[in-house]
């Protein structure tokens, strides 16, 4: 797959990779021949990512969210029987969302009052910043989305979750910070 971010470090554009001295000899010889293929070569398979990532056509969304964050990475292809049948980007799945909105807004009242009280407890937490656009509720289900600083953060979220009355259930989609 060819992306932008496969053409950034280009030798034309005067923006290829350039190291001191000192760390390209510590640097291994592989990461040093891919970057020069990437930043000088002239084929698409010399700048092309390999392994990439994909999702089949029955991937949920929120799975498919979880891809493009964990990865760091914007769009992910569809493939089905070894074939790309699409590609979702991050706008699509705001794009589903905002579909949705309306609907649990006008619809359920429940999932509103359990985010509004999960919303006055997370508040009340110094250890944590955890946003308010990191919380979805569906069915009962608390969706925490994201990432956060610490593995115990994220412990303490999933707790601090579980305790707000109505909850049926904890989605568990953040990503603890390296």
């Amino acid at each position: 797959m060819l992306s932008e971010a496969d053409l950034i470090h280009r030798i034309e554009i005067g923006t290829e990779k350039h190291r001191p001295w000192w760390l390209e000899a510590v640097t291994g010889p592989t990461t040093l021949a891919e970057e020069f293929a990437k930043s000088h070569g002239k084929k698409v398979g010399e700048v092309m990512a390999t392994g990439v990532i994909s999702v089949s056509e029955d991937t949920p969304l929120s799975e498919i969210a979880a891809v493009l964050e964990r990865n760091r990475i914007k769009r992910v292809p569809v493939v089905k029987d070894g074939k790309l049948v699409g590609i979702v980007s991050r706008a699509n799945l705001i794009q589903a969302l905002a579909s949705v909105v309306g609907r649990i807004d006008q619809h359920d009242e429940a999932d509103h009052q359990i985010r509004l009280d999960l919303l006055s407890r997370l508040q009340a937490q110094t250890w944590t910043d955890f946003g308010s656009r990191n919380i979805t509720v569906s069915g009962g289900v608390v969706h925490l989305w994201g990432l956060v600083g610490s593995e115990a953060e994220r412990k303490a979220l999933l707790a601090l979750a579980e305790d707000v009355p109505g909850v049926a259930r904890v989605s568990d989609e953040m990503i603890s910070a390296y």
